[in-house]
């Protein structure tokens, strides 16, 4: 059970980390809610997707790791983007609702890339996953959420 929830307790960092950063003065309750969240809205179903791919290699591991930071990456700007343009006075889920639907949907970003019924998201691979995180990093730039 310690070992399942490492991944949870290592966003804590990152969750004080917003909080301390943020200019508005949210709690770390706040910014973990709001993080949450997020994570729940497609984040969190492509990180599971990419510990998922093949691990025959260092080069593997490597693009393994490499996507699983870009995509904390992403979650750290979407996070801060909520947060600076959000009520603080609404609860996470009304936070977040802004938060393009096409983006970040409960099927992950698929429906973002336009792949249509060719895409596998069931189980993708490198290049879906790269694509679809591509997309995600251009949504954080656009929305001025970096």
């Amino acid at each position: 059970m310690r070992a399942a929830s490492l991944l949870d307790v290592f966003s804590l960092l990152d969750i004080v980390r917003i909080a301390h950063d943020s200019n508005t003065h949210r709690s770390r309750t706040h910014c973990a809610s709001t993080t949450t969240r997020v994570r729940t809205r497609g984040i969190d179903d492509m990180l599971f997707r990419v510990s998922q791919l093949p691990r025959e290699d260092r080069w593997d591991a490597l693009a393994r790791g490499a996507l699983r930071d870009d995509l904390y990456a992403v979650l750290d700007g979407i996070t801060r983007g909520v947060l600076a343009t959000s009520n603080p006075s609404n609860d996470a889920k009304t936070r977040v609702r802004g938060v393009d639907h096409g983006q970040l949907g409960s099927s992950g970003p698929r429906r973002g890339l336009g792949c249509g019924p060719s895409c596998d998201w069931k189980n993708p691979n490198i290049a879906a996953l790269s694509v679809a995180l591509r997309t995600l990093r251009a949504f954080v730039r656009s929305s001025g959420a970096e």
